[in-house]
């Protein structure tokens, strides 16, 4: 994944985010955040190549 590519699908998430704030129950808002950010971290993490890439597939598919 590229950098435009994190970046688009970043934007995506926080207005998908916003979008449905107010609908959201307060658990589903844990997960949802939780969620989120595992995700950049692995997408930062793979960048940096500081686990192996082979979990660079999880980041990829996202």
């Amino acid at each position: 994944m590229t950098l435009s590519t994190w970046v688009m699908f970043t934007a995506i998430g926080l207005l998908d985010f916003f979008w449905n704030l107010k609908k959201m129950s307060k658990k589903d808002l844990r997960l949802y955040i939780f969620i989120f950010l595992l995700f950049q971290i692995l997408y930062v993490l793979v960048s940096m190549d500081k686990i192996p890439h082979h979990f660079a597939s999880i980041v990829k598919v996202w």
